[in-house]
């Protein structure tokens, strides 16, 4: 089963990087890398046009940690409404997460995003814990070629369960897009959770010809690399990470971009 899943990824790569490539697909490689990131950077979302994706992860081949996620984005005179559902683990543990937000684009320069959450952590034979919380992000256009973000993860320090006595760790995130040509994008970013450590990476994405995406992720935690397609509106994503200390963790994403 596994062998016959492999066949068809391998065959619907091959046919769509033999097929034409769209006039407008050369200004898809920042478009492919925010609607990447966004999930972790809304802000990043109201730069995009309208779109949705899909992606699925299954960390170090253990299949009771499976991760899938949809995500889509409706974007309408510079207003977004952006929604993320999320679940990690499988029928007897696992995580369910919902969010929606909304962002707004201030010219071409200034966004700022705002999303809210719902959280459902479920294990047999225990009770549901629902939990809320926020988080703000904001994305500044510096010059024609680099973007800075930021990100606050649950700023008003909620708690799990609502009203439990653990809070929902605070998460502070800062990233820069640098991106020199339509071929070629550098990124950094750094991150750290309280409580917890900090974590620093950066990302080397190029397209060496029209349909093909190629991108190396290293960070102090793991390394990771991605090959995907980019064909007329479809953007494909086979990506591998390499964890330092457990294991490797492969993953496929796909997004749809419905306008320009």
């Amino acid at each position: 089963m596994k062998t016959k899943r492999i066949h068809i990824i391998l065959f619907v790569s091959v046919l769509l990087f033999c097929l034409p490539v769209g006039a407008k697909s050369q200004d898809m490689l920042l478009c492919a890398y925010r609607m990447e990131k966004m999930t972790v950077m809304p802000s990043m979302g109201c730069f995009i046009p309208s779109c949705i994706g899909m992606r699925f992860r299954n960390d170090f081949g253990t299949k009771e940690m499976m991760y899938a996620d949809f995500s889509g984005v409706y974007s309408q005179n510079h207003n977004s409404l952006m929604l993320y559902i999320y679940h990690y683990g499988y029928t007897g543990y696992g995580h369910l997460q919902l969010t929606g937000g909304y962002g707004r684009r201030f010219g071409h320069r200034l966004a700022v995003a705002m999303r809210f959450t719902y959280m459902m952590e479920h294990a047999r034979n225990y009770p549901p814990r629902h939990s809320l919380c926020t988080d703000v992000s904001l994305s500044l256009l510096i010059t024609p070629k680099v973007y800075l973000h930021t990100m606050v993860y649950n700023p008003f320090c909620m708690r799990y369960g609502i009203v439990e006595q653990h809070i929902i760790p605070l998460k502070f995130m800062a990233a820069c897009t640098f991106m020199p040509n339509d071929k070629l994008l550098f990124g950094a970013a750094i991150s750290k959770e309280l409580p917890g450590a900090w974590e620093l990476g950066g990302r080397f994405m190029v397209r060496p010809i029209p349909p093909l995406l190629i991108a190396v992720d290293c960070a102090n935690t793991q390394l990771g690399l991605t090959v995907g397609l980019i064909y007329k509106k479809f953007i494909v994503n086979v990506q591998a990470a390499w964890c330092y200390r457990l294991a490797f963790s492969p993953k496929i994403c796909g997004w749809y971009v419905f306008s320009d």
